[in-house]
Parts: structure tokens; sequence; C-alpha cells
């Protein structure tokens, strides 16, 4: 039975991709802030899900003890993150946003590459965002914190080739997510929005193919394309 651990497990993607694994027969670890849905989604399988109460924030060896508590596992999933529009640029908004999408993010993911490396094979996968093709007005820190991931997770990938180690990394960008907790889209009129069954299909498809980035949905390429290749007189014009 393979082995799956998913971080910030209680809501959106995190969630689905906890039920998703939970049907396909995974044995899953489930870690987020709030335990309650953790706790329901454990009640229909509890010989095959475990779960704790963590918070990134804050460091601690929650995480690295839970992890020890599974022998081996094929999978761990960085589904941790917060996001506000702030469009007045209130700095406590800011300041939270990166304390949890770097701070807590680098704590997870040097806790994970440590023990698979010292494990010797697994597959590690980050949740980013299409937000780290490009700085925006209204959510600044945001995006500037889904880039660092980025850069981060290469940098990961990087590292495992260099140890010619079989683990894989792979990072997820997403566009706008249906997760009815988000608050990326309070008062925006977003297209393509996903639901997150579909996304969290596409991402269990992505990672069972070992890619090293994908969009989600496989449409956001072509923004990512555009993006990539717009000048700068139409980047500054991104709100």
């Amino acid at each position: 039975m393979k082995t799956v651990i998913i971080i910030g497990a209680s809501s959106g993607i995190g969630y689905e991709l906890a039920k998703q694994y939970k049907d396909r027969g995974w044995r899953l670890g489930l870690l987020a802030r709030r335990v309650n849905q953790l706790a329901t989604l454990a009640e229909q399988a509890p010989k095959r899900i475990s779960y704790v109460g963590i918070d990134i924030t804050q460091q601690n060896n929650t995480y690295e003890e839970f992890l020890k508590t599974f022998g081996n596992i094929d999978l761990i999933i960085n589904s941790a993150g917060v996001g506000f529009m702030n469009p007045n640029l209130d700095l406590e908004k800011e300041m939270l946003t990166n304390k949890l999408n770097i701070d807590g993010f680098v704590s997870i993911t040097n806790t994970t590459i440590h023990f698979l490396e010292e494990q010797g094979y697994g597959h590690y996968v980050n949740i980013g965002s299409m937000g780290a093709l490009i700085g925006r007005a209204i959510c600044p820190a945001y995006n500037a914190s889904k880039a660092y991931q980025s850069n981060y997770i290469e940098a990961m990938r990087q590292r495992m080739y260099h140890k010619k180690l079989p683990i894989n990394i792979t990072n997820i960008l997403p566009g706008f997510m249906n997760t009815g907790t988000s608050k990326l889209a309070e008062g925006q009129k977003p297209f393509w929005m996903s639901s997150v069954n579909k996304a969290a299909y596409q991402i269990i498809r992505a990672i069972t193919r070992k890619k090293y980035q994908v969009y989600i949905t496989k449409r956001w390429g072509l923004i990512a394309w555009m993006v990539k290749l717009s000048p700068l007189w139409m980047r500054k014009r991104f709100k």
C-alpha cells in the first residue's frame, strides 16, 4: 500500500487531494492547523488515515516526528498557504502571507527534503500558483511568495540531480480554483475558474507521470506562455 502525506489538507485542493487518494486506496497522513475536517475524513477509513494538527509558521518537531511514524513514504504534498487581495497594501496581510508562504514553506520543504534523502527515494510536490509568473498590484506578497516557492523548488530539483537520488520534485501552478475559502477572487470575476475536483484529478495525473512543472487546469499553460512573452509596457498594466 502506497503512502501519501498532505500538508494543508483541511480545505481546498489539499482536502480534495486527500479524498481522491483515499478513494484510490492509499494510506494517508494529513496535517493542517484545523483538524475537524481531517477527523471527519479519517472516520471514513480509520485504518488508513492518520492526522495531526500543525501550524507550519511555528518552529517545532511535530512534522518531522509525524513523518517518522510512517516508515517509508512514497509521496509528500505541500498544499499549505494563504493569500489575500490587498489593494491597500496593508502591512499585516503582507507579513502574514510571507510568514506562511515563505517561512512556513521553507520549514516544511527543508524537513521533507532531508527526510526523503535519508530514505533514499520519494516524490515531493508543492502546490504553488500561476501568480508566481508575474507581480500583481492587488496581491503583491502572494504572487511574490509563490515566485519564491517556484525558485526554491527548482533548486531542490537541481539538488536531487547532483546527488543522483531517485527523488522527484514537482511544482504545481494552479490558476483560479473554486475552493470556497480563497480570498484571492473576492470582488473579482475570475475566468477559467476550475472546480477543486477537476484540479485534483489533473494534479494526481501529473504526479503519477512525475512531471516537473504543471499548469492546472492545462489551458493555463497558454496564459503562462503569454505572460512570459509579454513586454514591459504590457506587464506594468497588470492588476
